[in-house]
This record gives structure tokens, C-alpha cells and sequence, in this order.
């Protein structure tokens, strides 16, 4: 299976960082506002809206507070 990495450095306390990109139902608030305009939990899955409107469904595959790991799939959607 593919990985992607990406590393930036930013001016903000880590524990902040963590908990707004772990906040796996706020993507539209946290992280990208503008950008994705809605989020919907359906279990462990979420639905998210692009401003542009399109619908993914992402699954969660791994949230780890320990090593600070999110993991996730497109499993629905045009990617």
C-alpha cells in the first residue's frame, strides 16, 4: 500500500496541532475551512463536501494519540 509524507513547519505548539488534526469531524472548522465546507460522521467513516461540491466518503483507518498517527481512505467518491 502507498504512504504519502509531507513535513512543514509551522509556528504552534504541537499538542494544539494534534488536537485539531485529530478532530476527525471538524475538518471544515480546523483545518481547511473555505476549503471543505461540511463534514459528516457516519461511524468511523466521514463524509466530507469540497466548496467546489464534491462528496467523499473517508474511512478511518488508524487515530494513535501515542505516536501522534491519522490514517485514512477515499472509499467513495471521484478522487
Amino acid at each position: 500500500m502507498a504512504c504519502v509524507r509531507t513535513e512543514i513547519l509551522i509556528h504552534a505548539q504541537p499538542e494544539d496541532v494534534w488536537a485539531a488534526v485529530r478532530d476527525w469531524g471538524a475538518l471544515h472548522q480546523r483545518l481547511v475551512p473555505g476549503f471543505v465546507v461540511d463534514t459528516q460522521l457516519d461511524g468511523d467513516d466521514r463524509i466530507v463536501t469540497f466548496f467546489n461540491g464534491t462528496i467523499l466518503r473517508v474511512l478511518l483507518v488508524d487515530l494513535d494519540d501515542v505516536t501522534r498517527r491519522l490514517a485514512w481512505s477515499i472509499v467513495e467518491g471521484p478522487y
